[in-house]
This record gives C-alpha cells, structure tokens and sequence, in this order.
C-alpha cells in the first residue's frame, strides 16, 4: 500500500534559467532565489526554497526548481533536446519508500534508479512525466508541526 504524504517539489528545465526564473517568478508570483550550479546532478538551478528551510504546516505551496542544463552533453541536457522545456520531474513524498516502490512494481512500473531514500520512475512508464518517489520530506523536512 502507498501512503502519498504530499508533493515535495517540482522541477522545470528551461532553456536560461534566468529567464525562467523572471517568468515563474511573475507569473505565480513565488520568489526563486539563490541560482547556483548544482554539477554532481548537471543543473543550474533556482529554488524557491531550500532544503530544510523552515515551513509553516499552512504553506501547502510545493518547493519549485527551475534549471537549465549544465553541460552541453549530460543527461539532462539529453532529456532537454528530446522534450524542450516544462515540467521534468513531480516529486511525491511517502510514508514508506519500499512499500511505495512495490506499489508501482505491481503495477508494472519498475524504478530506473532507486537510492535508500528516493526511486525515479520513467516519463514513458508514467504517462509523460518523471516521478521522484521520496520517504519523508525534503524541501519540506522542516515543517513546523
């Protein structure tokens, strides 16, 4: 059985994440600050909040990241020339990582990557978009209870 906690963050690639960060910014009228590079995981990247940040329990808003590749032939600029921009990656956190990724293995959706704490799920596995199963919270994780 899953148990879905709620939605951790949310990824979107853009073309410059400078532009992507003024366009997300004004449109939902949520800050995304402190653009760094991020190469173990081949990004440039904004956030509009960090990990562990403190979070009141009322915000339900889910952390954005707006990143533009940072190498010309890493995996995410592969994933870029194949999709262009939008959203890449929906996070969800769980209750339980293990019996989440059983949950999707009995439906037939098997992991492409799987860590101790986190699972990555193919976009063709789930109807387009990379879904990033999490036990616990992570930009979420100092929620003030």
């Amino acid at each position: 059985m899953i148990k879905v906690l709620g939605v951790d963050h949310i990824n979107f690639v853009v073309k410059d994440v400078e532009e992507g960060q003024r366009f997300w910014s004004d449109l939902l009228g949520i800050e995304l600050r402190n653009t760094r590079d991020f190469p173990q995981i081949d990004m440039k990247a904004c956030r509009s909040r960090e990990r562990g940040e403190p979070v009141k329990e009322s915000d339900i808003t889910p952390c954005l990241v707006v990143y533009e590749p940072l190498t010309p032939d890493g995996p995410e600029a592969r994933t870029f020339a194949r999709r262009g921009e939008g959203v890449t990656t929906i996070v969800f956190s769980v209750e339980n990582l293990k019996d989440a990724v059983e949950h999707f293995k009995a439906r037939g959706i098997e992991p492409f990557l799987a860590t101790k704490t986190s699972a990555f799920f193919r976009p063709r596995d789930t109807h387009g978009v990379r879904i990033m199963l999490m036990e616990g919270w992570g930009y979420r994780k100092g929620l003030d209870r």
